[in-house]
């Protein structure tokens, strides 16, 4: 379904802008980004390891600019890197620091992400364990997420 390309490029992108805004403290940033990145790092290991080839990926047309933005987005991902969705770990991430921080906008960045992970489905990005699999990445790394801000905003006391 190229139109659900629009939830999965620009609403994936809106949903990092989303959390970054959301932050206002260093810490809560840089925890983040540790989050991020190990679970980055934990998905690429699981890329090469297991090398989950992404479902058959039909043509998706030559009609309009959600049919282009598929074509590209066939180009520059390649479909060997299916398990974990990343897509989905990140945007789980995102939408729970933004219900965190900005809860006001916590209902649309649940929304976003909720559209990310379907269309990584309707694009053929991924089978529906990746996207599980993903979801579950990326609500232990909220939770780590939390456990950090709360370790960094409260250091322990040094020994005198």
């Amino acid at each position: 379904v190229p139109a659900t390309a629009w939830l999965y490029l620009p609403g994936y992108a809106t949903l990092f802008l989303l959390a970054i805004l959301a932050m206002e403290r260093a810490n809560d940033f840089r925890a983040a980004l540790a989050v991020v990145a190990a679970s980055t790092l934990l998905a690429v290991a699981a890329f090469v390891g297991l090398a989950v080839p992404a479902p058959h990926r039909p043509s998706p047309g030559d009609a309009g600019v959600a049919a282009a933005m598929v074509r590209w987005l066939y180009t520059v991902d390649p479909p060997a890197n299916a398990f974990p969705s990343l897509h989905v770990t990140n945007s789980v991430i995102c939408a729970g620091v933004v219900r965190r921080l900005w809860p006001r906008a916590g209902a649309l960045a649940g929304a976003l992400a909720a559209g990310v992970a379907i269309s990584t489905l309707t694009l053929r990005q991924h089978w529906l364990a990746d996207v599980v699999a993903g979801a579950i990445l990326g609500s232990l790394g909220l939770a780590a997420w939390e456990r950090l801000r709360r370790h960094r905003s409260h250091p322990t006391p040094q020994a005198a």
